[in-house]
This record gives C-alpha cells, sequence and structure tokens, in this order.
C-alpha cells in the first residue's frame, strides 16, 4: 500500500556532519502489514518510540509492505531519491568555500575585520564572535575563541569549519546557493538583505566562475 505522506516536501533536518535527514525510517509489524514511518518529523529526528506514537496518532505512514525485507528495500530507495532530490540544494564543493574566504579574508587566517556596532569579524571566513559561537554549539565542537584569531593550519581549519557550517545552514535554509551567500552576509532576516549583499553574493558567484 502506498504511503500517505508527501516524499516531495519533507521538513529537512541538518546533522552534526554537515549533512541532512529527511526521511530516516523505522518500520513496524501491525495487523496491516509491516508499515514504514519516518522518524524526521517536524524539524527534528526523533526516537522510535517518538516516532511510533506519532503514527498512532496520526495514522501517516510512507508505505505499508508484506514483509519487514520489502519495506526495507524501499526504504533504501527512497533515501537514494530523497539524496538527489535536496543534495543540489544543500551541497556545495570546496570552489564556494574557496571564493567565500579570498572574498573575506584574502585567504589570510586570524585576520580582524574593522570595528563595527556587531563587534570584529574573525579568522579566514570572517565570522562574528557571537555567530561562530553559535555555529561551534551547533556542531557539538568547543567553542575557541583563540583559534578564531590563530594562524595556524589548526586555527585556519577550525575558522573554515566554522564558515563552511554557517554557509551550509544558510544554503539549507533558502534552497539555493545565491541566496545562502546572502545569509551569510546579510544573516537569517531577509529583510536586512540590501543591495550590499546582493553584490557579495554574486561577487562570489563571480569568483567561482573565473576558477
Amino acid at each position: 500500500m502506498a504511503g500517505n505522506i508527501d516524499i516531495h516536501n519533507r521538513p529537512v533536518v541538518r546533522n552534526r556532519d554537515g549533512s541532512i535527514s529527511t526521511v530516516r525510517t523505522i518500520s513496524i509489524g501491525t495487523d496491516k502489514g509491516e508499515v514504514l514511518i519516518p522518524t524526521v518529523i517536524g524539524n527534528r529526528v526523533v526516537s522510535d518510540d517518538e516516532a511510533i506514537r506519532e503514527y498512532e496518532r496520526t495514522g501517516k505512514h510512507l508505505g505499508i509492505f508484506r514483509t519487514p525485507d520489502e519495506a526495507t528495500s524501499y526504504a533504501k530507495s527512497l533515501h537514494n531519491q530523497q539524496e538527489q532530490q535536496y543534495a543540489p540544494k544543500t551541497a556545495f564543493d570546496s570552489s564556494l568555500m574557496d571564493a567565500l574566504i579570498t572574498q573575506e579574508s584574502g585567504g589570510r587566517a586570524g585576520v580582524l575585520g574593522p570595528q563595527t556596532q556587531y563587534g570584529r569579524a574573525q579568522g579566514l571566513t570572517q565570522m562574528l564572535p557571537a555567530t561562530a559561537e553559535g555555529v561551534a554549539r551547533k556542531l557539538g565542537v568547543p567553542w575557541r575563541p583563540d583559534l578564531m584569531t590563530g594562524t595556524s593550519k589548526e586555527a585556519a581549519a577550525y575558522q573554515r569549519a566554522l564558515g563552511q557550517a554557517y554557509l551550509a545552514e544558510g544554503v539549507a535554509k533558502t534552497g539555493n546557493i545565491r541566496d545562502g551567500l546572502r545569509y551569510y552576509h546579510g544573516g537569517p532576516n531577509r529583510n536586512m538583505w540590501g543591495s550590499k549583499t546582493n553584490r557579495y553574493a554574486d561577487s562570489i558567484l563571480s569568483r567561482m566562475g573565473s576558477r
């Protein structure tokens, strides 16, 4: 039996490693057959028990199958399909980060930006300390202010990792690279994206095109 969940409009949950989850699943045996249910509900990954309670409450499922093996086989194919659907919108290669770093700092680890009302941006990816600390917390890595202003290889890698995670967040939330860059520059509030933010995004995309 076909599922009653729209698989083309799934919530997207960003994992600590930068990947995304849209259709994590489990299957449960019922008197109707083996029911495939999602463990991504709303904007979070839930426990198996919570996923089962949600199914019992709503009756929402991804399909009912004769055997657990059939459910598992369909779950794998669904995962591959979702990966193809969402990857172009949420993934980017290293050339985008290289272009962003060139734009932000000229490739200089630990560099400090000018003083602004929000503070001084730091490092290769010129992140404000409060933003960088928030990203570190989301990634589950220690917040290291010393590495944000350091010039060692370790510091440069740390600065790049936090910048890449923040850009990935922007791309995931906006659905495309250009808006992801505008999110990186202008923040989550689209009302704050002006002409300067637009030029920023276009400049980085132009840098990529010239590589």
